[in-house]
């Protein structure tokens, strides 16, 4: 099986660079071959392929280049059986985005890319199975086209231990994650907490979005909110040399967050951190209905009597247990076993 990237993963960054990353660290793993670079390295790469191969394609944006064009036709020439990954559908749920010059050419390559790639395609994988019913149902095409889910995955930490005189606060620390910029990022409703209980709690925001600082300011909160960017290998130091022991996935649910499949849950998951968070669909199906932590973000009260409850050691200790059962779930070893099987039955 080949790995073809279509990003520059230097270039990308958050959760499509994790997805892949780790895609391609399994994938090396495997001695299998991932065809990735400039357009001069792919199309050597993809000229040297054998015919009838099985090609699993990663986009970061659903964007190809025009070397990716070339390239994956070349691979459909030589009889490869190919499943492409469709990242998101937010030119179809969340058109209003889209109407200014360069929005209407974002959409409009968008769109070329995603119809060509499922053109080429033995199957087509998306984050969730809503997601692909969503798609075909507001794409027609004259074949039907096969679809499956293929989520993010979990990864192994080194799971590293510091002695408590190394640990730089005493204050429990609250985590959000990830990029601001975008529609329904969440993180109004994580400072509405933050403005809460600032006074029991540290909290931090983990962004490369420098914007951050204007929104902390306009919310009088400057003062109360860590701001930093670490890489993210270094977090899990980061998390435990701050106390950090909670995170809050801020977002809102809405019709796009119930189709769609944050990495960052799976990012939290990995690291050992406890997360709360509204009971999104795809979060609900894979944490199990009795996850504790699911909450309504404006109930602030009942996300402070739970902190104080699962702060304890033996309350702790049960939630890493549950995130512990779902990493080992969720691999991408599984994810990657999973593709296989696709190939497989294809």
């Amino acid at each position: 099986m080949i790995l073809y990237i279509v990003p520059d993963i230097k270039k990308i960054s958050g959760g499509p660079r994790s997805r892949i990353q780790n895609f391609k660290n399994v994938f090396k793993e495997k001695d299998e071959e991932v065809i990735e670079g400039g357009w001069s390295k792919k199309l050597i790469s993809v000229l040297q392929v054998p015919s009838q191969q099985s090609v699993y394609v990663e986009m970061a944006s659903n964007r190809l280049f025009f070397i990716d064009f070339i390239c994956l036709n070349l691979l459909k020439l030589k009889k490869s059986k190919i499943i492409p990954f469709i990242r998101d559908i937010y030119i179809e749920l969340i058109p209003d985005e889209y109407k200014s010059f360069r929005g209407r050419i974002t959409k409009l390559l968008n769109k070329l890319s995603n119809r060509f790639v499922c053109s080429i395609a033995h199957k087509v994988v998306f984050p969730t199975k809503e997601m692909g019913k969503l798609y075909f149902k507001k794409n027609a095409f004259k074949k039907k086209i096969e679809f499956d889910e293929l989520p993010p995955g979990c990864f192994t930490t080194e799971n590293i231990y510091l002695e408590k005189n190394k640990v730089k606060e005493d204050r429990i620390g609250l985590v959000f994650l990830g990029g601001i910029n975008y529609s329904n990022s969440g993180i109004i409703n994580y400072l509405e907490v933050a403005r809460t209980l600032k006074v029991k709690y540290r909290f931090y925001v983990l962004t490369q979005d420098s914007n951050i600082f204007e929104i902390l300011h306009q919310n009088n909160l400057e003062k109360d909110i860590i701001v930093d960017h670490i890489p993210f290998k270094e977090l899990e130091r980061y998390f435990k040399l701050n106390n950090i022991k909670f995170a809050i996935h801020a977002r809102s649910r809405s019709e796009y967050d119930d189709l769609t499949f944050p990495i960052k849950i799976l990012d939290l998951i990995s690291l050992n951190i406890p997360f709360f968070t509204e009971r999104h669909i795809p979060i609900a199906n894979l944490m199990g209905s009795e996850y504790p932590l699911f909450q309504e973000l404006k109930e602030i009260e009942q996300i402070e009597e739970k902190l104080e409850y699962y702060s304890r050691g033996h309350q702790y200790e049960s939630l890493i247990s549950i995130l512990e059962l779902k990493r080992d779930e969720n691999q991408y070893e599984n994810r990657y076993r999973k593709l296989l099987n696709m190939f497989k039955n294809e």
